[in-house]
């Protein structure tokens, strides 16, 4: 595996086992990890004197959902919208042929308190 790192500031930039062309300048270098050791993505690495050497373990923090995405409605209400929609007539007499409408019209017979 060769690890390839940004000269500027020594930061990781790829891992493979061939070095892409784009990455094949002047701006880059390869660095080497120590004999016996494995790269271990769960850390940070940093490229000094052509050593790959670790760093910190990487964070993963979680996204906070947006208000846009906390207030949609469950596939089911949308689901359940767009078939009170097909079925009060909304896109034409021809969606209520679909297999779409018709489904979810056995599914409602079937369930009517859902």
């Amino acid at each position: 595996m060769r690890h390839i790192f940004k000269k500027t500031d020594n930061t990781w930039i790829y891992s493979g086992t061939k070095i892409p062309s784009n990455l094949e300048t002047d701006d880059y270098i390869e660095g080497q990890l120590p004999e016996g050791e494995k790269w271990d993505y769960e850390y940070e690495y940093t490229c000094i004197d052509g050593v790959a050497t670790k760093g910190n373990r990487i964070v993963y923090i979680e996204p906070e959902l947006t208000t846009n995405e906390v207030q949609y409605p469950t596939i089911t209400e949308q689901l359940d919208m767009l078939y009170t929609d097909i079925d009060n007539g909304k896109f034409g007499d021809a969606a209520k042929t679909s297999q779409f409408y018709l489904t979810l019209k056995t599914a409602k017979e079937s369930n009517p308190e859902v």
